[in-house]
């Protein structure tokens, strides 16, 4: 048995004996000019103890964009190493989108776009037949765009906009995976607790989207979205839908397998 820890820049989840544990710590929020918070280094890696406290299996973990782009980024690792006795794999914009599609896709076959939505990025894949023909990482997630540009809509919308004009396209079909949305997929059915067996395979609409944005724009957010993502999610969703759009779907197919999945599979721990 193996397990397999994600630090995003939105939340840390465990992935063990095919369970996933999610604790949101928000890594990128208060991050500036490259520097990751001192109190959101120590959410993380409080939320790592957390995770790992009751693992014996071996582990492995790897880090996306937040740790990626941060000049102080070695003081984190070495944190974790010091305090969780773990070895960080830090991931490339390119690795991160490769292990969303493979298990996003795995089993599946036919030419697919894979969207992978997170805190601080946006990885867009097209592949065929389990293999990727292109993929680019762009610099947009959830708790970025809060950050940036808050609840001016029209400015975030530009942003998202002008960075995809280089996202692969051409799939059959579009499996979005990502917090945003699960979340949304669990909101469009109006789930009253999260269930990942009912929002996996979901078929989450465009006018579902449009819908959950307009509700939260009018302060109407469900109670089966996590407190702490209630605060990012619209952002999040605004750009999901354009992203969408912009690879010409009238919505996305939602899998709860993701990046977690595609590092085991990718790294052959399973």
């Amino acid at each position: 048995m193996y397990s397999v820890i994600d630090i995003g820049s939105n939340s840390v989840r465990l992935l063990c004996d095919g369970k996933k544990t999610i604790v949101t710590s928000q890594l990128s929020l208060g991050m500036k000019d490259g520097v990751l918070d001192d109190k959101s280094i120590e959410r993380t890696v409080n939320a790592i103890e957390f995770l790992i406290k009751n693992t014996d299996s071996p582990i492995y973990a790897f880090a996306t964009e937040a740790v990626r782009k941060a000049t102080n980024k070695q003081i984190f690792l070495d944190l974790v190493k010091s305090r969780c006795d773990l070895s960080i794999d830090v991931l490339s914009g390119e690795e991160e989108a490769k292990m969303s599609f493979v298990g996003a896709t795995y089993g599946q076959n036919g030419k697919i776009n894979v969207i992978d939505l997170g805190g601080a990025s946006c990885e867009i894949a097209l592949g065929e037949n389990g293999k990727i023909i292109r993929d680019v990482s762009l610099p947009f997630g959830c708790v970025t765009l809060t950050n940036r540009f808050g609840c001016n809509y029209s400015e975030l919308s530009a942003f998202v906009r002008s960075n995809l004009v280089n996202a692969p396209s051409g799939g059959e079909k579009v499996i979005a995976v990502g917090g945003t949305a699960t979340s949304l997929a669990a909101v469009a059915q109006k789930l009253a607790k999260y269930d990942a067996k009912q929002t996996d395979g979901y078929f989450l609409s465009l006018d579902d989207i449009d819908n959950a944005i307009e509700d939260m724009k009018n302060g109407k957010i469900s109670s089966v979205v996590d407190i702490k993502r209630s605060k990012v999610i619209l952002q999040g969703a605004i750009a999901l839908r354009l992203v969408i759009a912009y690879l010409g779907f009238s919505g996305a197919y939602i899998s709860e397998r993701d990046n977690l999945e595609g590092y085991a599979i990718f790294k052959k721990l399973c």
